[in-house]
């Protein structure tokens, strides 16, 4: 697959059955009689936020892989018209010789969407049990199915193995008590919930900003790759076509920035999901909580809109280098 599957493969395969299971389970098996329930719409806002600021920033690097694969192999005078076509198999399946990383770095994002969804899930359902209009029994049951069926889709996706039956987010104790707390509301229990899952937040960040670290090595990496063949293309043109390669270059630029702006808030927003979430547990039975973590979780997601925004707009513009031929 890509370059930084192996070892994030094993972290969230660690994070997947470590720290969402007892996330969802122990997060939704209490309740409260009277929760504000404003707090838990802000972290959960702020979840969505982040989640689509990483695949915008994702959606940048197969861009560029996608152009750089094309480039490389139309120029390698060993390549094969052959290698680019896809060999059918049984049924849908099908396959490719010699995989390009781009084809990688897409699985990737759409595994790693499937899996922060999940995490939005749990944040989600958070916000439902701090609801006045609590979810009821059979309202539950569903949510909690899905929540399983997306994260036996994740893991699938990013090729972490799962078993014939899938993976049980809640399992059937945690959903029996859940049923229980619809029925019996309790402020203390929910509060020591989130007290409890505290750890795994904390590791589902740091996995997060570990992420991002990886994506920002492979962008400066994939900066350099599309850098050269806009060089090329200018020292070998003149006049108009070299206009074109120093606007392109000028476009890339722009990208490579933006997407560095919007990894930098990323990596702001995750590293402030944990104290975000002491908050909600503070915010449950304080009138006038101290909710720094969830202000710093707002102003975040309000710099993502506008960073990610400018990153779609200049993600647009050409880099394609000029050359005498064209």
């Amino acid at each position: 697959m890509m370059k930084y599957t192996g070892t994030l493969q094993r972290r969230i395969a660690w994070v997947s059955f470590r720290c969402f299971a007892p996330v969802a389970a122990g997060g939704l098996l209490i309740g409260c009689a009277s929760v504000n329930p404003e707090p838990f719409a802000q972290y959960r806002s702020a979840v969505q936020e982040a989640q689509t600021g990483i695949d915008a920033a994702m959606s940048v690097n197969y861009t560029w892989t996608r152009s750089g694969y094309i480039e490389g192999f139309s120029s390698d005078p060993d390549s094969r018209f052959t290698q680019l076509m896809i060999q059918p198999g049984q049924g849908y399946d099908w396959s490719l010789p010699n995989p390009p990383i781009y084809l990688g770095v897409k699985q990737a994002r759409s595994g790693l969407a499937e899996l922060n969804q999940a995490f939005a899930q749990y944040a989600d359902l958070l916000g439902r049990l701090a609801s006045p209009d609590l979810v009821d029994t059979a309202s539950f049951d569903q949510l909690a199915r899905d929540l399983n069926q997306n994260a036996t889709d994740a893991a699938n996706v990013l090729g972490l193995g799962s078993r014939p039956e899938g993976i049980a987010l809640f399992s059937a104790a945690a959903s029996e008590a859940a049923r229980l707390y619809i029925d019996n509301r309790r402020q203390h229990h929910l509060k020591r919930a989130i007290e409890i899952n505290q750890t795994n937040v904390e590791d589902y960040s740091a996995l997060c900003v570990s992420l991002l670290h990886t994506i920002r090595g492979n962008v400066k990496a994939y900066y350099a790759d599309r850098t050269e063949p806009i060089k090329n293309g200018w020292h070998s043109t003149t006049g108009k076509k070299r206009e074109k390669n120093t606007e392109a270059m000028l476009n890339l630029n722009e990208q490579y920035a933006d997407v560095m702006r919007v990894l930098q808030e990323l990596e702001a927003a995750y590293s402030a999901l944990p104290e975000g979430h002491a908050d909600l547990a503070r915010a449950i039975e304080a009138p006038k909580p101290d909710v720094g973590g969830l202000r710093k979780l707002q102003a975040s997601a309000k710099r993502l809109q506008h960073l990610y925004d400018e990153l779609k707009k200049t993600a647009e513009k050409e880099t394609k280098p000029e050359t005498p031929q064209d």
